[in-house]
């Protein structure tokens, strides 16, 4: 009963994730910091744009950096652990099965 439980909750872990990663807008790269451009009207120059980075989390397939200690902020790593639990969890639902 217990495999039976692990699989629904790494299935439900998916979803979850792919919701996550939907809203937030299917980013390849998980970004940790947003642009936002504010337009300005200037007397001198006219027009001009002004662009600030504010901190904000946007999940994404792969992580934000090459180092292997932030991994675990991408979709790809929810999903592989995922995987992973679930076929572990097949073999041994299956290996009680046959005894």
């Amino acid at each position: 009963m217990i495999w039976k439980f692990i699989i629904v909750l790494a299935t439900f872990a998916i979803i979850l994730g792919g919701i996550v990663w939907h809203a937030h807008g299917y980013h390849i790269y998980t970004k940790t910091r947003e642009e936002v451009v504010t337009v300005v009207n200037d007397d001198l120059f006219g027009v001009r744009e002004e662009r600030t980075w504010v901190e904000s989390f946007k999940l994404g397939m792969l992580p934000d950096d090459a180092s292997v200690t932030v991994v675990y902020r991408s979709y790809a790593f929810i999903i592989s652990v995922s995987l992973t639990t679930i076929v572990v969890s097949s073999i041994m639902l299956r290996r009680r099965k046959h005894q």
